[in-house]
């Protein structure tokens, strides 16, 4: 630590009992203590065996959550009168987030992401690009996605999701849905693009009590699932909240599956209409 008139460097390093080290470096100038006066520039490269020890050195962010897996963790920070961005690349293996009281859980044995956060008065703006999650030869790709946390509601938005890497990758996940929805993923088998999509979250720590999703979707394909059709090159609208929702197609050379009355596919050059939908929440 060194101090040249109002400007200040910082070099270090720092190593836990828990298998976690940190390399730091730092200028700024101003006081670091009076945000809205200092300017000034943070680089940390961070890494353990144990995401807890990180977890550790960051205090109860994650209160009635859980995260394991390693880590490494670099980080580009800047303020400048009180303004704050930051610009993140995570890379990590052997994933488990999970509720303490084993609620819910999303296992992953890869997640790597490039991210900037840019704080907004009382919320985060979170822009993540190239998103990568793996489990059991599953990989899904997001090019890239928004989201805006508030509290504990969550917003986010995303395009160009591809359906089928990241529906299997949810079946195949014990504990992340419910299980009548991993089976119901299992059975319909969804392929196509998400054009555009957002998801409203109340409370993120009781996810599946309050959201709504509406998306865009094009070439979408499903298998046939209790008496109702499988459907291919299906383009549209749906929007679902806990329980029920409905879907607007509005498709061109579109087709439907009927296996257990028609040996052959219904298929239309032109298909309109709206699709309403129930189920247990």
């Amino acid at each position: 630590l060194s101090r040249d008139g109002s400007r200040r460097l910082l070099a270090g390093s720092l190593a836990s009992s828990r298998g976690l080290m940190v390399t730091a470096l730092a200028e700024g100038i101003g006081n670091p203590f009076d945000p809205e006066s200092f300017a000034g520039q943070l680089y940390l490269d961070a890494g353990a065996g144990d995401v807890g020890a990180v977890a550790d050195l960051l205090g109860d962010r994650f209160s009635g959550s859980q995260l394991d897996g390693t880590v490494r963790l670099e980080l580009w920070s800047s303020w400048d009168g009180g303004e704050q961005d930051v610009l993140l690349r995570l890379d990590m293996n052997d994933v488990l987030l999970s509720r303490v009281d084993s609620a819910w859980q999303v296992p992953l044995e890869r997640l790597a992401l490039d991210a900037r956060l840019e704080r907004r008065q009382d919320s985060w703006a979170i822009t993540v690009a190239d998103l990568e999650m793996a489990r059991n030869g599953i990989l899904a790709q997001v090019p890239r996605l928004q989201l805006d946390l508030r509290g504990e509601t969550l917003n986010l938005r995303a395009q160009a999701l591809p359906m089928e890497p990241l529906s299997a990758l949810l079946a195949d996940m014990d504990g992340a849905l419910p299980p009548a929805a991993i089976e119901l993923l299992q059975t319909l088998k969804p392929r196509g693009l998400l054009s555009a999509v957002q998801l409203d979250v109340a409370d993120i720590t009781t996810p599946a009590s309050g959201w709504q999703l509406q998306a865009n979707f094009e070439e979408l394909a499903v298998d046939a699932w209790h008496g109702a059709p499988g459907v291919s090159g299906a383009r549209g609208y749906a929007e679902l909240v806990p329980g029920s929702g409905y879907v607007v197609l509005d498709s061109h050379q579109f087709s439907m599956a009927f296996p257990t009355v028609y040996e052959q596919t219904l298929d239309y050059d032109d298909f309109q209409g709206t699709i309403h939908i129930d189920w247990d929440a």
